[in-house]
């Protein structure tokens, strides 16, 4: 299923923090202080933000796999 719009803003936000240096744990720590809650609203851990990072990289190469077209056996019968 697609993200929703909160989902998708913390993706990015954690994305941006990751970037700049930030272990799992320090970015669920500041992701706490500003009020932000996980999609189910629980607070979050490092256990939390590393998940989000798992799972959008995990879409992503679910969605950009290559699909190889195959072919089975055909008959064709009189009726």
């Amino acid at each position: 299923p697609p993200l929703s719009e909160y989902q998708k803003f913390l993706f990015d936000k954690i994305i941006e923090l990751r970037n700049s240096g930030l272990g799992y744990r320090r970015i669920s720590y500041w992701l706490n202080e500003n009020g932000y809650k996980t999609a189910r609203g629980h607070e979050f851990k490092g256990t939390h933000v590393f998940s989000i990072l798992k799972r959008e990289r995990q879409r992503e190469e679910r969605i950009n796999r290559p699909y190889e077209l195959t072919y089975g056996e055909w008959t064709i019968q009189n009726v």
